[in-house]
Formats: C-alpha cells, structure tokens, sequence
C-alpha cells in the first residue's frame, strides 16, 4: 500500500500540467529510506524515463553543502565567525555602500564584513538584478565568470578582486539578501586550505558521505538529468528540452577553474539523500562524527534575531534563515510543516528538506527553467506533511 498517496498525486499533477516532465523522489527516516519513485520523462525526444541514478543540476542545492563543508573549519577552530573577510582578502578592507535612501549614492562603509555575514546572507553582497549598482555591477561579473579570456576563465582570486570594486547594497548584517556570499565563502575556503574549493568538498563531504555520482561536473553524460524551458505558448503551458543547459556554469564536462560554492553542484536524488540525512545528526554512514551537533544547532537556528523581518522567501513570514539554510520559526500558515524543518531549493526546482524533530528528510528532483519554486515549497510541501502525519513508524 502507498502511503504516500498526496505526495504522488501532487507530483503527478505538476508532470500532468506540464510544469515539469517528470520528478524523482526520495523520502527517508532515521535514514533508511521508506518511499522512493520515478515519475514521466526524462528525455522527450528519445522517450526515456526518469530514474534514480539520473544526475541532475542541483544549482542552490550547492550552498547546504558549502556551508557544511565550510562549518567543518569552524568546528576545528581553523576559522572564526567573527573573523573579518578582510583578514583573508585585504582588498576587501575598505568597502563602498550604496546609500541606504534612494540607493545612487555610494558612501564608505562602515561595518566590515564577517564570516557569519558571509553564512547568513547579510554581507550586502547580491546575485543579478538592474534595481541599483550594485546589482547591476554584480550582474557584470557573473556574465565575466562564464567567459574565457585568453582561453581560460576566471579563478577565485580575481572574481574577489572584482568583487572587491562593487559597492555593498547595505551595510553588513544590517539587512538580508539573496546573493553570491556563498560563493564568496567558497573562496575563503581555497585561501585558508590552500585547496581548491572541489576538492576540499570532496574530501569533507562526498566522499566521508559516499556520494559517489556528485560533483562539480557532470560525471557521466549518459546519466544526464534533462532540463526545459517552461514557456506559456498561447496561454498553453510548454517544455522545451535545452541541450548543454550551462547557466553559471564554466564547464559542464569536467571542473571548472571556479567552481560556484552557491551554485555548482551535480549531484542524484541518492547522494543529496545522503547529505541531507548526515545534516540531521551530522555523522556519516558508518557513525563518524563530522559536524559537532553544536555547530549543527547553530546552522538550522534563527541567525537573523532583529533584521528576520528583511527575510524575503517564497512561502510565508514563518520563516528565518540559519547559515545557507531556512528555517521554519513557527507552524500556523499555509503550508503546514514542521517547526524546525529547514532546507533549501534549486533553479530548476529540486528541494531538500530536513525535519529533526520527526528524523525525515527529503529530496525531490526536477530540472525546469523556471523551476515553480514557489509552486512546490507550497502545494508539495502541504501534500508532503498530509501523508507524513499519517505515516506509521
């Protein structure tokens, strides 16, 4: 018997009004996995189906493990959350900062950026946009990190030198936004490592975790996750499949010099199960602690205290952020949920969810452009609580 009847029909019901092809589901508890499933398509030109070992774009999904990777450091005491970004790149010493009333005017900063800055998104740091300069300037540099110059492209330590130039939105932990903190704390990693960003993942996470098929490039072109193009055609809802999908990617096929710690992660709907149930206890398969259940504590926690209000997510005011992830604060609105369950999503749709107090967590893998994002941490998530209040363990 399927009890996890909601879930199935919800997902269905996206595939049927063609908001995604297909999706791939795993739903685990005290990490053994109690649902799993494949749905529609994958391939539509070759009518292949969706199944486990696809390996999809994860996009965002990228920054949980960022995050965790990096807390190992701060764990060891290698690393401070209070440590100025400046002490690892003096370039960012004396910043600029848009001002805060009509945002043209750019005035001396004067707040220095932190570690937990980084961590929470509360850096002043943004990703795309045309509202202000610094959006506008920080648009620049991405559409320069995808281009090679001189047959090569952009490494860590000249994409923070180019940062270095933009002014801040706001003025460091004063305000939240959605941005590329992630990735600049991915170049703190390579500077206090002296590894590169990869790598240190690699060895921190996929392999004590055995995320095999995961990493910074596609491994295995023959396992590819399709993604589409969603479009409303003549008010008709319509995929198309894009070939060689590369959105903030520098490569595809093999590392690339600068591989996006917000962004950058390939990975299976079995690997990130693994990753999210290792951020329930923070131990590997075979019992290793790699994250301390303290530093675990404060990465699902309200970081926000004060400025929570300046937190602009997808589903309701209930919400906080941690580091890298949300975090539902209370359980009163639409969708549901748990208090305490946190997590985060992808550009093309998949999320990943953790809930603590009841030891499920849970992956869902889709790769549409846009990814509905707000669609599935809704109308999923409402469908995803119905059937685990009547799961029986």
């Amino acid at each position: 018997m399927n009890k996890f009847k909601n879930v199935e029909n919800k997902i269905l019901e996206i595939i049927e009004k063609n908001f995604f092809t297909g999706a791939v589901i795993q739903i685990n508890q005290n990490k053994k996995t109690i649902f799993s499933y494949s749905y529609g398509i994958n391939d539509i030109d070759k009518q292949t189906f969706m199944n486990e070992d696809l390996i999809f774009r994860g996009y965002s999904l990228t920054k949980t493990v960022t995050v965790a990777s990096f807390l190992t450091l701060i764990d060891k005491k290698i690393i401070s959350l209070d440590d100025k970004l400046s002490k690892f790149f003096p370039e960012f010493t004396e910043m600029k900062v848009l001002n805060k009333e009509g945002m043209q005017e750019i005035n001396k900063s004067n707040n220095p950026i932190l570690i937990k800055h980084l961590l929470t998104m509360t850096s002043g740091f943004t990703y795309f946009g045309n509202k202000n300069i610094t959006q506008k300037e920080t648009t620049k540099l991405l559409a320069k990190f995808v281009e090679k110059e001189n047959d090569t492209y952009i490494n860590y330590e000249t994409f923070m030198k180019m940062l270095s130039n933009i002014p801040l939105e706001f003025e460091p932990g004063t305000n939240w936004r959605y941005g590329i903190s992630l990735d600049v704390l991915a170049a703190v990693i390579e500077k206090v490592t002296k590894r590169k960003f990869s790598d240190f993942v690699k060895e921190t996470i996929f392999e004590p975790l055995e995320m095999n098929d995961s990493d910074f490039y596609l491994k295995d072109k023959n396992r590819e996750a399709k993604v589409y193009s969603w479009n409303l055609i003549e008010d008709k809802p319509t995929l198309t499949k894009v070939e060689n999908f590369n959105f903030l990617f520098q490569e595809i096929d093999k590392i690339p010099q600068m591989p996006m710690g917000g962004a950058g992660i390939f990975t299976t709907v079995k690997d990130y199960s693994k990753f999210l149930d290792f951020l329930l206890d923070g131990k590997d398969s075979k019992g290793n602690q790699i994250l301390s259940s303290h530093i675990l504590n404060e990465m699902k926690s309200d970081q926000l205290k004060e400025i929570r209000k300046y937190f602009k997510w997808t589903l309701n005011d209930e919400y906080s952020y941690g580091y890298g992830v949300r975090v539902r604060m209370e359980n009163t609105n639409y969708p549901l949920t748990e208090i305490g369950e946190f997590g985060w999503d992808g550009l093309l749709g998949s999320t990943g969810l953790a809930d603590p107090k009841n030891k499920f967590t849970v992956c869902l893998m889709l790769s549409s452009k846009p990814g509905h994002n707000k669609l599935i941490e809704s109308e999923f998530f409402d469908s995803l609580y119905k059937d685990l209040a009547n799961y029986k363990y």
